[in-house]
């Protein structure tokens, strides 16, 4: 469940605040945490990184496909090469210690989906062990899927700016089967 005080998708993204919605209303949603956008945004904005890639991307050409995947290489290395912020790695330290075996790590972009809009493919989730490691390793390469290729072509192609980033962090299920249902109130 999502913690009482964070009650906006600003705070955790589309999908954490809509998975807290259905696991407060009793539904069977596997356990899971959700690293708000705060640490997201702390995360960029420390030694500069923000500005950093605000500079790549100006190289970004949208006719040039092969320009985008490099430059979200070069994004994935910066933010795989800083250490997460003593406090967010504490908070993975309690996750981790909380859950037992496999977790997902799942993008939870705000802004992801509308009516409009949805970026259902476009930002990246991770199957890790559970480990400290393997958890904050999943986490900067959620963060990066923000500047993925895809996550940037459909921005352009749909106007629409996605506005920072949650990410879950859920305990993973091995069901016999499963599905996606898509539904639209009337």
């Amino acid at each position: 469940k999502l913690n009482e005080a964070v009650q906006e998708k600003s705070d955790v993204g589309e999908k954490a605040y809509n998975l807290g919605l259905l696991a407060n209303q009793g539904f069977p949603v596997p356990e899971f945490r959700v690293i708000i956008n705060d640490h997201f945004e702390n995360f960029v904005f420390k030694n500069g990184i923000k500005q950093k890639i605000e500079t790549l991307l100006t190289q970004y050409k949208t006719e040039n496909p092969l320009s985008v995947n490099q430059i979200q290489k070069k994004i994935q290395q910066m933010l795989a090469g800083q250490p997460l912020p003593y406090a967010l790695n504490e908070e993975v330290k309690e996750i981790c210690a909380y859950f037992s075996g496999p977790l997902m790590v799942r993008s939870s972009a705000v802004g992801e989906d509308s009516s409009d809009a949805s970026f259902a493919g476009q930002l990246d989730s991770f199957k890790t062990d559970g480990s400290i490691d393997e958890v904050t390793t999943a986490i900067k390469k959620c963060w990066s899927s923000y500047w993925s290729s895809r996550s940037l072509s459909y921005q352009r192609a749909k106007g629409k700016v996605l506005q920072g980033m949650g990410v879950i962090i859920q305990e993973l299920v091995d069901p016999l089967y499963a599905g996606v249902v898509f539904t639209q109130s009337p």
